[in-house]
């Protein structure tokens, strides 16, 4: 069955004690709706598995929706969507003590650092919804798995990770955190998902579904899953911490030279922004002075802050046009 992802890339994660599979459900009678809850990792009830759903979490509490039968014609596009079926799990972080709010197009966040993880995908005539309260993260381990083109990228990943995102545990503190349990969490959830879709009854697991995961477990686990490598639409890296905060590697060759450049790209701004290669600049620190004019200048309006840049300072690049910048500068 072919799937679309709706949010985000499907990432392969190489840590695999970090992995388990479904460890119970609650479904509604007539099927059209299910919701799967599971401690760190779920597999959903079928052949086709949304790629989406793979996480790193430390200690997490996930969730999953198929709505089969043309469901989604009942929203008007996926912020409505979102919006609605986010809101149990938001109402869940208010209930125990944390300000979570929605944050398009499928975030929810405390202020601006990012608390839970979701996406969605059409797999035939159903729409699988993923999504988890974060109770703890491993910042330093994330930074570790992801591939990254140095280790001076590496640390600036941990330290963007752990400003734009947040856990149960960093919120409330560990005494208030012990008094929420995996199993109560999940039972908060699905009250709230109840209170939203209905009255729902918890299924058992037959043998075909735990064949299925047995097998998908056997293909995930092996080295050709996890060392299997994507593809890239453009040199450098991309990494997405959440709904408007982006950590950005970009290698360019102009004529004149290879461009490098780090930076964060926060709410449509850039930010922190790093350049090096191997190109000419007059005078020495004119590069130090692109970087400094950069930091917290909107993107959609960098043809025009660069064009003012080149007209009000004596900067010479040879070979190394407005262009050149734009494709370094670039965000996908």
């Amino acid at each position: 069955m072919p799937w679309r992802a709706w949010a985000g890339r499907p990432y392969r994660w190489y840590l695999r004690q970090h992995l388990m599979f479904a460890s119970g459900s609650i479904r509604m009678p007539n099927r059209k709706w299910i919701l799967i809850f599971a401690k760190k990792m779920i597999f959903p009830s079928s052949d086709a598995i949304s790629a989406a759903a793979r996480y790193i979490w430390t200690a997490i509490n996930s969730f999953s929706i198929w709505f089969c039968g043309g469901i989604i014609l009942q929203f008007r596009g996926k912020i409505s969507f979102y919006k609605k079926f986010l809101q149990p799990v938001i109402n869940v972080y208010r209930h125990i003590g944390i300000a979570a709010e929605y944050k398009p197009v499928n975030d929810v966040v405390v202020e601006h650092r990012k608390i839970s993880g979701t996406g969605a995908a059409e797999i035939a005539d159903c729409i699988v919804f993923v999504g988890n309260l974060i109770v703890d993260f491993d910042y330093h381990m994330m930074s570790r798995v992801l591939k990254v083109p140095d280790e001076k990228f590496r640390d600036k990943v941990h330290r963007t990770i752990k400003a734009n995102l947040t856990t149960i545990r960093r919120e409330l503190g560990e005494n208030k955190t012990a008094q929420w349990p995996a199993g109560r969490l999940n039972d908060l959830m699905a009250a709230e998902f109840q209170k939203l879709v209905g009255p729902m009854k918890p299924p058992s697991k037959d043998s075909q579904l735990q064949a299925k995961m047995d097998e998908l477990k056997h293909m995930m686990f092996s080295d050709d899953w996890f060392f299997q490598k994507g593809k890239r639409s453009m040199p450098g890296r991309d990494i997405q911490i959440r709904a408007g905060a982006k950590l950005v590697h970009r290698v360019h060759k102009a004529s004149g030279g290879l461009i490098r450049a780090d930076f964060e790209v926060i709410d449509g701004y850039l930010g922190k922004v790093y350049i090096s290669g191997d190109f000419f600049c007059y005078p020495d620190n004119g590069i130090e002075s692109l970087e400094t004019a950069l930091d917290g200048q909107p993107v959609s309006q960098l043809s025009v802050f660069l064009k003012e840049f080149y007209a009000k300072n004596p900067i010479e690049t040879p070979g190394i046009e407005i262009n050149d910048w734009l494709k370094t500068l670039t965000v996908t």
